[in-house]
């Protein structure tokens, strides 16, 4: 599964229990993950309390597992990082016709 939008994500389950995200009540997917990728932004965010940490777009994941335990109506999918997808990145870097994008140095 490839997820091509920012990734906001949490480490704080008491974040996770506020009706503002997974909540407590009704239908409900938490999505956990491991990643090697994910960037804390605590000190970046105006919400400090929420432990964010933001993976990139074009994270690809495999699914690892996944539970839909009766009767609560909260499904539970667990997936792993697996690479990204730089398909859909524009890196800026442009060649000219005949001309080679790698470059070589040379020490004497």
């Amino acid at each position: 599964m490839t997820w091509w939008a920012f990734l906001s994500c949490t480490t704080s389950l008491s974040v996770l229990e506020s009706d503002l995200y997974l909540g407590t009540v009704g239908t409900r997917t938490l999505f956990s993950t491991e990643t090697i990728n994910g960037r804390t932004i605590n000190s970046h965010s105006h919400f400090t309390n929420e432990d964010e940490i933001m993976l990139l777009p074009g994270s690809f994941f495999e699914v690892k597992s996944r539970l839909n335990p009766a009767p609560v109506c909260l499904s539970f999918i667990d997936f792993v990082f697996v690479a990204f997808d730089f398909s859909c990145i524009d890196f800026g870097i442009r060649k000219k016709d005949n001309e080679s994008l790698t470059s070589t140095t040379t020490s004497e």
